[in-house]
């Protein structure tokens, strides 16, 4: 716990005992005063995708499967939403209707276990997105 805190930037976790009770506090990375830097290359990847696939939110949303599967409430967080928003839904809807992204347990579309990953089209998508923004440098 103390690794994953110093990794993502979190102030480490306090341990006390107050009163006989055995108290943890982990503390929350504020999103709206920690901005991260963005790397020039990627900031580029995601307008080219926004144009391609008119939505800046959908841009994100590849970028953010390209390193792994996650769940919408996991895209929500990775979005710095609090919530999934309706918005959210309706594009990870569409991406899944375009067969840029998949469901990991398709039988099962409502499960609170749905994950969602890049389809192989995806990876194209973003592959080629990439090589174009690095060969216009």
């Amino acid at each position: 716990m103390l690794e994953r805190c110093r990794m993502a930037g979190m102030r480490q976790p306090e341990f006390r005992i107050d009163a006989g009770f055995f108290i943890l506090t982990i503390w929350r990375k504020i999103l709206d005063t920690v901005v991260q830097p963005k790397h020039e290359p990627e900031s580029r990847l995601e307008s080219r995708l926004e144009s391609r696939l008119e939505s800046l939110l959908s841009a994100k949303i590849l970028i953010i499967l390209k390193d792994g599967e996650q769940g919408k409430s996991g895209l929500a967080f990775e979005l710095g939403h609090k919530t999934v928003s309706g918005e959210l839904h309706k594009q990870v809807r569409r991406l899944v209707g375009l067969d840029i992204i998949e469901m990991t347990i398709p039988e099962k579309p409502n499960s609170r276990l749905q994950k969602y990953r890049l389809t192989e089209k995806g990876q194209n998508l973003l592959t080629k997105q990439k090589n174009e923004t690095l060969d216009n440098e």
